[in-house]
């Protein structure tokens, strides 16, 4: 087995087939998604505890938790929808997994990568909206971030189980 993961060590980001290829990335960008995850929770957990909602004139729709996921899936993944579709044209070039650039090559991953993420993102959502809907613990929302540094970062510490 680990000839086989070592053989991967040279994937490109079109070639990434495993959860193992996540272990290549910079630190950058394992560092980039649990600041986003992280951020998220905060503004979530503003949005649970304040009941801002959507204003169309006069009426203002509460968040509700789907709704809430919906439109954080949507503020993430609009960058890359608009990316690929300015950016990635035939023939481009994917750099290797290890040397991505956190800007500049967003856009160029896998479909599974960006389901993946916004799983992560959404389940991350969904624990923290019920967390947040009870009397506040601090202790609860340090664990609730800590467990989510700790899973959202696996990529960054992936690599030390190799």
């Amino acid at each position: 087995m680990e000839n086989k993961m070592a053989s991967r060590s040279d994937v490109r980001l079109n070639e990434m087939r495993s959860l193992f290829d996540l272990g290549q990335f910079p630190l950058t960008v394992c560092a980039g998604a649990v600041l986003n995850v992280v951020l998220t929770l905060g503004v979530t957990r503003l949005v649970v505890r304040s009941g801002f909602g959507v204003t169309f004139g006069d009426i203002v729709v509460p968040f509700t938790l789907p709704l809430w996921i919906a439109l954080v899936l949507f503020v993430n993944l609009l960058p890359v929808a608009l990316l690929r579709l300015l950016l990635l044209k035939p023939g481009a070039t994917f750099r290797p997994v290890r040397e991505m650039s956190f800007v500049g090559d967003q856009h160029k991953f896998p479909l599974w990568v960006y389901a993946l993420a916004s799983l992560n993102m959404a389940t991350w959502i969904a624990i923290a909206w019920t967390i947040f809907r009870r009397p506040d613990n601090p202790q609860v929302h340090l664990l609730l971030v800590a467990a989510a540094v700790l899973v959202t970062g696996f990529p960054a510490w992936i690599r030390w189980l190799r």
